[in-house]
């Protein structure tokens, strides 16, 4: 849920930022893709947002690093995502992004 609560915001985010009271049609995309591929089963989860800048991607699985607005977001929701997906379920959380494209979320699940 984290990660669709965090493409939606980087949809509102840019559309505000970036559209809002132009007459450009914005639409915001969130793609999701499931597969299995050997004994792994793979989400992408990616959307055409606001992305992150390289500095800001060294830090976005640390607790309490937002990027968001003071009161909008608690810096919590990728960390925990990340606990979930490798310490829980022993699993890969990787990602894509270009600054102003929008980020790729990819979790990497065993079958078993």
């Amino acid at each position: 849920m984290n990660l669709f609560c965090n493409a939606i915001d980087a949809i509102e985010e840019i559309y505000k930022n970036k559209y809002l009271g132009t007459n450009y049609q914005y639409h915001g995309v969130i793609k999701i893709k499931t597969e299995v591929i050997g004994e792994q089963v793979i989400l992408r989860i990616a959307d055409n947002g606001s992305g992150i800048s390289k500095a800001e991607q060294t830090k976005i699985f640390d607790a309490f690093y937002t990027t968001k607005p003071v009161g909008k977001g608690t810096g919590l929701g990728l960390s925990i995502a990340y606990q979930i997906v490798v310490n829980n379920h022993h699993g890969k959380l990787t990602y894509h992004s270009q600054p102003g494209e929008g980020i790729e979320f990819i979790l990497e699940l065993p079958i078993r």
